[in-house]
């Protein structure tokens, strides 16, 4: 949990006890993590919230803050959407630019 040992150095008004730091990542482990479907690729997401809630709070930051924190989800283009027409003419000339590129490479 280096997001929150981040925060915790930071000494900030209202940070918990050290013998409370456990029950406390405890508790915004189960209050995020219960209700979100986090996948691999949010570590980088959660990572730079955790770093915006360092620069930013000036006091022990709550669940809800951390939520506001977190930058949206990269959209990520799968198989199954169909391309755009721009796209697929784009990567039309990519392709030829690519095998000229190939071809004046072998003479």
């Amino acid at each position: 949990m280096a997001g929150f040992e981040r925060i915790y150095a930071l000494s900030l008004p209202g940070s918990p006890d050290p013998d409370a730091l456990e029950l406390v990542i405890s508790t915004w482990t189960d209050t995020l993590w219960s209700t979100a479907a986090w996948e691999d690729l949010d570590q980088a997401r959660i990572d730079s919230a955790f770093r915006s809630l360092a620069r930013h709070c000036e006091r022990w930051p709550a669940p809800s803050q951390f939520i506001a924190a977190l930058p949206p989800r990269a959209q990520v283009q799968t198989a199954e959407e169909p391309m755009s027409d721009e796209q697929i003419a784009h990567n039309k000339r990519r392709i030829a630019e690519l095998l000229e590129t190939l071809a004046k490479k072998k003479t």
